[in-house]
């Protein structure tokens, strides 16, 4: 068929790189009332060039890859899979109003964005002539239902039932629509086509997105994004609303000096979740990429190239995008990291850098081997990096679905084949041949690669429940990274059952326990096994983290009592409110105190009725006084609530000091709250393309902890990653150093082989076709300890993204004469498919 004349504005996608990259405005930015304005050159240095250039130079002059890696074709057949299996969940009830519609097979209604990207990434299927004729055509029947489907719920805006966008993600509806039908152009007939232009044109911005003009957020650079190619094709008039909205965007509240996105989102405390930093950014490179040369223009290249380099240093071996908050471990983060790396690899080819370009190929090509060990038998992608059914959800967040999550990957791997050049030449990426370090503005990480062994540690948890503090991951070629480590354990993994907390690699303390009161009875709470009134006795918790809250059941009030031990002289009560994190669904509003010199529940005296304030953000105690009096046992009651339920944050009552009990707690730096930390990367460090030896230093400001910093070193070789950790105790109450190492157990399919030898531990996982690895295998071990020293495994399952973690501790008690110090060592081993304990 012939393609129909859009507008004047549109042109292809080669022309618009070569417009982008030949005619730049040169501007510069300064801030004024937080926003960078029209200024480059007054923009902060890069922090991270040098870096950067440190990777750039062991990259250039390592030997090319031995094999080309991928062809732009490839990525249609990763995409071809996922699609073909979704086509078989369309509405093709034509009298229904969700007709051409993708429903998910397992939430059994439409999904947020998974019908606009089925239409995008089968019309690129279509265009590429990647079927035969006959399938082809049926396929185009499919995507043309979806496209008018999808271009119809856009019109319509924020959903009323059935119409509109389905749970009101318009936002992210646009740019993929307004791809399909610059690639349906001349597929499809003139009628249907010109319904389409109709339907496109009508699009009201204030009715489809959510908070127009004033939207914030990735949400807000998406639907920018959209508009801008509305724009371009020739279905809008202006960009001078995208221009403004830009401007706001992009300012140093969101966007680190190094190009980076801050996501505040989702998140109590600090929260710059790693996948939604490289989410808006592949929006913005294809907004540049289609043309946009407006006010602060090169401002916007610059900071997406700087991104780009950083994201470069930032990519595993295995091509995967570093671990840390919300959507972390998606397939799609590997899936926007191909479009990253194949838009730059075009671009720097354009420019004439083919160094540049080839190294930018090569992470596309990890990138997508990734996506391809991911999925499953039947042709789509398990939506997370573990293999347990989609039914059950294993690790999902609440917005994650089987079917939006298989097809936003495939259409960005169809944007990512927009930008496929085959005749670039590989060089070896960054992620393998290593050779730097550094810590990237504004996400709490540490970074190491040392002749490609990956290292990431986290400063602290970057989003409860996401994340622990400490050693994240270790990635290295050859050996499954779900067993060398993926991600640590948090204290409560989203979509998972309930577990006995954070894990990972590192260093724990006994401490003689000193508590404040011993609680005689609770109310049973909201989850026993986590929102115990334990964790607010006396507790520091200014930014109200989870970890660390007492939540009754939704609906209920309840009460509970602590006994002092002795009797004390009480005057006073300190009580904090919570709100439930980021939640901001739970506090306690009227309150009682009672109070007794016995157990016995008959002989409680009322002592004081108050009312708590609701609270958000930062929580700090409310003070509530009453004449003194002498008592051993008091009981608070939670009489009514805000929102869905009572619960506290902390209480405190002044006078009562804590005393030494019989009983030892371990402690570790895992378990460590985001509020409770403050961490750093030390200046000194070793850095060479083989070899990275460095220092993290941890200070613990939380009043209970009893150890006040811990300092790490890290000796990071191609070889194994060692880790010493030495404590600073605060007092004699730490009785024990030791060390917790994560025995990776299951993903849902497969079940590791583990054997534990004196100071030693080696697990191996099958390998498989789908994992395209052999069978691999681990070797943990203490370093430096005493004959006999001897690693125990637990009965403990902990719960990660990836699936389930056994615990394997060794403890030793501190000595007077000595620091506590203690050294353990992570050494991939490869193919072992041998291997038998």
């Amino acid at each position: 068929m012939e393609r129909y004349t859009m507008s004047t504005t549109s042109c292809t996608m080669a022309m618009v790189l070569l417009i982008a990259c030949l005619c730049q405005a040169v501007v510069v930015a300064s801030v004024k009332d937080g926003i960078w304005e029209n200024q480059f050159a007054d923009l902060p240095p890069f922090p991270l060039e040098d870096v950067v250039a440190q990777a750039q130079a062991f990259a250039y002059s390592a030997t090319p890859p031995a094999h080309a890696g991928i062809v732009c074709d490839d990525y249609l057949t990763v995409l071809s899979t996922t699609v073909d299996h979704f086509r078989q969940f369309q509405n093709k009830n034509k009298s229904s109003v969700q007709y051409g519609r993708i429903i998910d097979p397992y939430a059994n209604m439409e999904i947020q964005y998974s019908t606009p990207t089925f239409a995008f990434a089968g019309a690129t299927l279509v265009a590429s002539g990647y079927y035969n004729q006959s399938y082809t055509a049926s396929l185009l029947e499919d995507v043309s239902l979806a496209m008018t489907a999808a271009l119809t719920a856009l019109q319509f805006g924020q959903p009323i039932g059935d119409q509109g966008c389905a749970q009101g993600h318009c936002n992210f509806y646009t740019m993929p629509l307004m791809l399909a039908m610059e690639t349906l152009n001349g597929s499809v007939s003139k009628l249907q086509f010109e319904q389409w232009e109709s339907i496109t044109r009508s699009i009201d911005p204030y009715k489809a997105y959510k908070s127009w003009p004033h939207a914030a957020g990735n949400w807000a650079i998406v639907a920018l994004t959209g508009e801008f190619l509305r724009y371009k094709l020739g279905y809008r008039d202006n960009i001078t609303d995208i221009v403004e909205q830009l401007a706001n965007q992009y300012n140093p509240t969101y966007y680190t000096a190094n190009g980076q996105y801050q996501d505040h989102s989702g998140c109590s405390g600090v929260c710059n979740p790693m996948p939604y930093d490289h989410f808006p950014r592949k929006y913005l490179a294809v907004m540049l990429g289609y043309g946009y040369n407006s006010t602060n223009a090169t401002m916007y290249w610059e900071l997406n190239r700087r991104a780009a380099w950083v994201s470069l240093l930032m990519q595993s071996p295995f091509g995967e995008l570093p671990t840390g908050g919300r959507s972390s471990q998606h397939q799609w983060n590997e899936a926007v990291s191909c479009v990253t790396y194949e838009f730059w690899a075009s671009r720097l080819s354009m420019q004439g850098d083919k160094q540049g370009a080839g190294v930018f190929k090569r992470a596309a090509t990890l990138s997508l081997r990734s996506l391809k060990r991911w999925k499953r038998r039947t042709g789509e992608w398990f939506i997370l990096k573990n293999r347990f059914s989609p039914d059950q959800r294993y690790g999902y967040e609440t917005y994650s679905y089987y079917s939006q999550y298989n097809l936003l990957p495939a259409s960005m791997l169809a944007t990512a084949h927009k930008y496929c050049r085959d005749s670039i030449v590989q060089l070896q990426s960054f992620a393998e041949v290593g050779g730097f370090l550094f810590s990237p503005e504004g996400f709490h990480k540490v970074i190491a690669n040392a002749d490609g062994m990956y290292v990431e540690t986290e400063l602290f948890p970057d989003a409860p429940p996401h994340d622990s503090a400490g050693l994240a991951r270790v990635h290295t070629r050859g050996t499954d990274p779900l067993i060398t480590l993926t991600a640590s354990a948090p204290q409560q993994c989203e979509g998972t059952p309930a577990g006995p907390g954070a894990l990972a690699p590192g260093v724990m303390w006994s401490v003689k326990e000193r508590i404040h009161a011993d609680v005689v009875r609770e109310f049973p709470s909201y989850d026993p096994s986590r929102f115990r009134v334990q964790n607010i006795l006396w507790a520091s918790n200014p930014n109200d983290d989870q970890s660390t809250l007492y939540l009754l059941p939704k609906g209920v009030t309840g009460n509970f009592t602590l006994d002092f031990g002795e009797v004390f002289q009480l005057s006073s009560l300190n009580l904090t409110n919570t709100h439930n994190s980021h939640y901001n669904d739970f506090g306690t509003k009227d309150f009682a105190l009672y109070a007794s010199n016995s157990s016995d529940p008959t002989t409680f005296q009322h002592v004081l009725s108050s009312r708590l304030k609701p609270v958000t953000g930062k929580v700090s105690p409310q003070v509530f006084t009453f004449p003194s009096l002498s008592t051993r046992f008091v009981q608070v009651a939670l009489l009514s609530y805000y929102a869905t339920g009572a619960g506290l944050n902390s209480i405190a009552f002044p006078g009562v000091p804590a005393h030494a009990t019989q009983n030892v707690t371990n402690q570790t730096l895992a378990a460590i709250s985001f509020g409770s930390i403050q961490a750093s990367l030390l200046p000194q460090a070793t850095i060479k393309q083989q070899q990275a030896v460095y220092r993290i230093q941890y200070n613990l400001t939380s009043q209970s902890s009893a150890v006040s910093s811990i300092l790490e070193t890290y000796n990071v070789t191609g070889a194994s990653v060692v880790v010493t950790s030495m404590l600073v105790p605060k007092s004699s109450d730490v009785s024990q150093v030791g060390i917790r190492i994560p025995v990776f157990a299951f993903d849902g399919e497969r079940n590791t082989t583990y054997h534990i030898s004196g100071s030693q531990i080696l697990v191996s996982l099958p390998g498989d076709a789908t994992s395209a690895l052999p069978t691999t295998c681990v070797r943990f071990d203490l370093i430096g300890e005493a004959s006999g020293a001897s690693f125990q495994l637990t009965d403990k399952v902990y719960y990660a993204r990836n699936g389930f973690m056994r615990e394997a501790v060794y403890v030793k008690p501190i000595t007077a004469e000595s620091t506590p110090t203690i050294t353990f060592a992570i050494t991939p081993l490869g193919n072992c498919s041998s291997f038998s304990p």
